[in-house]
């Protein structure tokens, strides 16, 4: 069973996990036994069906309690090279989670894959915070951990001119509403 990746790249990995994802994961494991007690699970085609939805489950992102997102537009000119400039970034993203929860006392949840864009020269990848996009924007803490970010993301030693790496500060409603625009294209 899939979990809310606690700090990607590393999957499920106990040694990734912050302390702010640890009510995210509990709940998810909540919200399976929940799901196993109101389903009968006597023959395998019940089973079966008790299986479908527990991996349906895995699409809680972002999380209700989660009140802005941070975004990332990750792009390159070619696939290889957004691949290994994702890489890079990934790399550096949890620093960027360790200051944001030790610096900024900021609960957060992680998205669970970057998701490439229909052009594959193009990825998205989000970050939902507990607080207000507003709190997030006038946070002078905040600001630090984004800029060390971006010095760490810019530090790319093969980093080609076409690499860009972009973020956006917005409210989860703004977030949803993007989403929606882009699955309809």
């Amino acid at each position: 069973m899939r979990i809310l990746s606690p700090s990607p790249p590393f999957h499920n990995a106990a040694r990734s996990t912050k302390k702010s994802t640890r009510d995210l994961i509990i709940q998810g494991f909540q919200r399976v036994v929940q799901l196993l007690d109101s389903i009968e699970t006597i023959t395998i085609e019940d089973k079966l069906n008790g299986l479908e939805q527990i991996i349906k489950l895995n699409q809680n992102f972002p999380n209700e309690k989660m009140k802005s997102i941070v975004q990332f537009t990750i792009s390159s000119e070619n696939t290889n090279e957004l691949d290994s400039w994702i890489g890079w970034i990934k790399s550096r993203l949890s620093f960027f989670f360790s200051d944001c929860e030790e610096t900024c006392h900021y609960t957060f949840q992680s998205q669970n894959a970057i998701e490439y864009q229909s052009n594959k020269n193009e990825a998205r990848y989000a970050i939902a915070f507990h607080v207000q996009s507003t709190t997030l924007q006038q946070c002078p803490q905040f600001t630090i951990c984004l800029q060390k970010l971006s010095d760490q993301v810019n530090s790319f030693s093969n980093r080609t001119p076409s690499m860009k790496f972009d973020h956006k500060i917005m409210s989860i409603d703004n977030w949803k509403l993007e989403q929606m625009k882009h699955s309809n294209r």
